[in-house]
């Protein structure tokens, strides 16, 4: 990813890199500090894609899709309300079905574990 960030020289050609940030997100080893990496080289992810609006809110979209947890969330928004060209960049829409997923799983989580737990013993029997 750091390759695809330089501005001459990186073996990723612009229009490729929407599609290397998805591919590294969808990978669970990664997945995790993907939102680190975010907040760490927003400035160098900005200089060197956020010219293109339609690669940098897929990358964008990318990064914040690994976001599971409530923490993570409120590291997110505090990142929106510090950097103010987070802020131009939608991340507080993007933030809006992660909080939905989030409440979903809070409120269900235990339902739904109870249930396979007694699905998964009713198909030993």
């Amino acid at each position: 990813m750091l390759d695809a960030l330089k501005k001459e020289g990186s073996a990723f050609r612009l229009q490729d890199c929407g599609s290397l940030f998805r591919k590294i997100s969808s990978n669970d080893a990664a997945s995790d500090s993907m939102l680190n990496f975010m907040t760490e080289r927003w400035d160098e992810i900005l200089e060197r894609l956020g010219k293109d609006r339609s690669i940098f809110q897929e990358i964008l979209s990318s990064i914040t899709s690994t976001i599971n947890t409530r923490g993570d969330l409120e590291k997110l928004r505090n990142f929106r309300t510090r950097v103010k060209s987070a802020e131009q960049y939608g991340i507080e829409k993007l933030e809006e079905p992660i909080e939905v997923a989030i409440s979903w799983r809070e409120t269900n989580q235990k339902f739904v574990t109870q249930y396979v737990e007694e699905l998964t013993k009713q198909l030993r029997n």
